[in-house]
């Protein structure tokens, strides 16, 4: 291959989130470096075949809402969605997150998928056979319908504007928010924290409502009660009660082998489970086996 850099423009004029081009271009600094999709599904696919299975994927005018326990995996998790949405699926997907700039999630999407860091990236003296694959993955990245909006402070309110115009004018089929929690940290006292919480999940499930596309709120949820049996399970009973009469589906992301003194041996390659707490289309709580890669933080079908 003759081209030694992965260079690629996009056309001005996109509203406020920074095109996923941009940032690859910025990562990369001009260095070197298939899934498949479930088919008749209702909804957009989540690439998580068990959990496609379960709920039929990602519907339009649904809020989900994504929870996780603290340094558990929730960016990982949602960079693993992102990529089986936006770039396998190649669905136009937004994504707000005021923890993380978009720089940061892209340098962490590429060094996941490619399993090598930027540095070495950078470094690589490659086969033209390897070169031609990570440009050819890279470029896949690259080129996905992927908007960020990194902005800082933003009010459930300018979310709600935002997704509107980008709805509008860029059609983007599917908006992801990192995290509840960020719209919550400059409250203190708890009854005003009890009112913002309700403001911003009713304003999630309404905005889902009125723009007709798929809504996915993350949040970080703690663990109450006490240990049991070694293990730490979330369950329907952690999450606030506003969060669990408003949302159409409820998934909790865990790793209870983290937990465990002694792990079994299939915990041993990383399980996690995907635990589907709330859905319209099921009448109990299912829980799903996957696998966490801690070497590249993603999350995998254990198939």
């Amino acid at each position: 291959m003759e081209k030694e850099t992965l260079e690629l423009t996009e056309p001005s004029g996109v509203f406020v989130f920074t095109s996923i081009r941009d940032v690859v271009n910025q990562t990369l600094h001009n260095s070197i470096f298939e899934n498949t999709i479930a088919e008749n599904l209702s909804g957009i696919s989540s690439g998580f075949k068990k959990l496609d299975h379960l709920t039929g994927g990602f519907h339009p005018a649904e809020f989900t809402l994504v929870g996780v326990r603290p340094s558990m995996g929730k960016t990982a998790f949602l960079l693993s969605l992102l990529f089986n949405i936006a770039v396998t699926g190649k669905t136009k997907t937004a994504v707000f997150s005021s923890e993380r700039s978009s720089k940061k999630l892209v340098q962490r999407l590429i060094e996941s998928e490619t399993g090598m860091s930027l540095e070495k990236l950078r470094q690589a003296k490659l086969k033209d056979s390897d070169k031609e694959h990570l440009h050819a993955l890279i470029g896949s990245i690259a080129n996905a319908g992927i908007l960020f909006d990194d902005s800082q402070d933003l009010s459930v309110y300018d979310v709600i504007e935002r997704c509107r115009a980008m709805v509008n004018d860029q059609k983007v089929e599917i908006i992801m928010v990192d995290y509840l929690e960020s719209f919550l940290k400059h409250v203190i006292e708890p009854d005003e924290r009890k009112i913002m919480l309700d403001r911003v999940t009713e304003a999630m499930q309404q905005l889902a409502v009125e723009l007709n596309v798929p809504v996915i709120l993350f949040s970080k949820v703690e663990k109450t009660g006490t240990i049991s049996t070694g293990k730490l399970h979330l369950t329907l009973e952690d999450v606030p009660a506003v969060i669990k009469e408003t949302a159409t589906s409820i998934i909790l992301i865990d790793r209870p082998y983290v937990d465990q003194v002694s792990k079994d041996e299939k915990c041993k390659h990383g399980c996690a489970e995907l635990i589907i707490a709330k859905h319209p289309g099921l009448k109990d709580t299912a829980s799903i086996s996957v696998r966490f890669l801690d070497s590249i933080d993603k999350f995998v079908d254990f198939e």
